[in-house]
């Protein structure tokens, strides 16, 4: 069983995060699927949409083989495509990202499904499990956890506390995209 934070990021947040993520070791991002092994590999995160709420993060001072595959031909949208078979076997974590201006939209954060950072623990080389540590632990500082109205830990990263605090007061954040801009 892997081990996981729940966490809500916007992009700014996910920036940050990134940022931490390169001071901290030698990182390759990549996606889920991509439609020739060259565009697994990506440089920052691509805008939130409905293909790009996943990356995995690759430790290189870790060694690792990923193993190739390929999606069926017949699957809708990304047959023939590639992708990496066996990410969580290596010294990669998951981050599944959270769409924050749609769950701000909810009635109640009690019922949103969170982002995460996340780490299968199949990958045990020597030192890992400490760099993992030191990305919870990162993520414990800057982040605000909402427990006590949850029921479970949940992180709400800088920017994204700061819109939930602006919705509890019915303001606008600045940095919104779905704002109206007439307002």
């Amino acid at each position: 069983m892997g081990r996981q934070i729940a966490i809500l990021a916007t992009k700014s947040d996910e920036e940050a995060l990134l940022q931490f993520l390169r001071e901290t070791a030698h990182i390759e991002l990549f996606v889920p699927c991509a439609p020739t092994i060259g565009k697994l590999w990506v440089e920052r995160f691509a805008p939130y949409g409905p293909y790009a709420t996943q990356y995995y993060v690759w430790n290189k001072s870790y060694a690792w083989k990923p193993k190739f595959g390929r999606v069926r031909t017949e699957v809708k949208d990304h047959g023939g495509w590639y992708f990496v078979e066996n990410p969580l076997d290596g010294p990669v974590i998951e981050f599944c990202r959270s769409n924050v201006p749609e769950f701000l939209k909810q009635a109640s954060v009690s019922a949103l499904d969170y982002g995460r950072i996340y780490w299968a623990k199949y990958n045990r080389q020597k030192g890992f499990a400490i760099w993992f540590e030191k990305i919870i632990r990162w993520i414990r500082k800057n982040g605000r956890n909402l427990s006590a109205e949850l029921g479970r830990s949940v992180f709400w990263l800088p920017d994204a506390w700061e819109l939930l605090q602006r919705k509890k007061k019915g303001k606008e954040h600045p940095h919104d995209p779905h704002r109206d801009p007439r307002r």
